[in-house]
């Protein structure tokens, strides 16, 4: 096996951006420090990083030369990867919630059924425990799928939002001058650009 073997670089996203603003809510009208980020850059982003799926990758925004700010940019770094890992812990927990609540449901259905099993055995003995096994029965059965739906599907879901925002907020982010792209190699996956200065969309 060949030791020497370059690691293959990671994948880079690039983002045009005419100002720093096209990243946050435009209905936001705090400082940087604390304005929300902006749906529709979300949004793109995900869909770009979704065909990610495997390692890490560079995040790289380009501005135009007269718009950089040093000080900006550092504010931005900063509430991106404070936001990404904010929702990825909250996300975390309420899923851990999700199955918890699957278990606890699974558990009630099964000690359900068990107990209709065992009615079942005696309501030969009992004419009232047919109607009584008739009632259980669905309940039992009811509870008993809602549980593994929890666990199984709706957990499963909000794993893939965490790994979006774990794999966010491990992102390497940079920012750079919009001309320095002139001569940029065919290494760049996707590009957002702004359209008409709010709405983002894929070049």
């Amino acid at each position: 096996m060949n030791q020497g073997i370059d690691k293959m670089p990671e994948p880079e996203i690039c983002i045009w951006i005419d100002k720093y603003n096209d990243v946050f809510s435009e209905f936001d009208s705090r400082p940087f420090s604390d304005r929300a980020l902006s749906d529709d850059f979300l949004r793109e982003v995900r869909k770009m990083t979704s065909e990610n799926t495997k390692g890490e990758f560079r995040l790289k925004f380009h501005v135009m030369d007269d718009q950089r700010n040093e000080e900006s940019e550092s504010i931005i770094l900063h509430n991106l990867n404070k936001h990404f890992r904010h929702i990825a812990d909250e996300l975390k927990v309420e899923r851990q919630k999700t199955i918890n609540k699957g278990y606890m449901f699974m558990g009630f259905g099964f000690v359900l059924i068990l107990v209709i099993f065992l009615l079942t055995t005696v309501s030969h003995e009992a004419s009232y425990l047919n109607g009584l096994i008739l009632m259980l029965e669905p309940v039992g059965w009811f509870t008993t799928w809602t549980g593994l739906d929890c666990v199984f599907q709706i957990s499963g879901k909000e794993k893939s939002a965490i790994d979006f925002n774990s794999k966010m907020a491990q992102a390497k982010i940079t920012f750079s001058s919009f001309d320095s792209t002139q001569d940029a190699t065919g290494s760049r996956q996707k590009t957002v650009i702004p359209l008409d200065n709010q709405n983002l969309r894929v070049a």
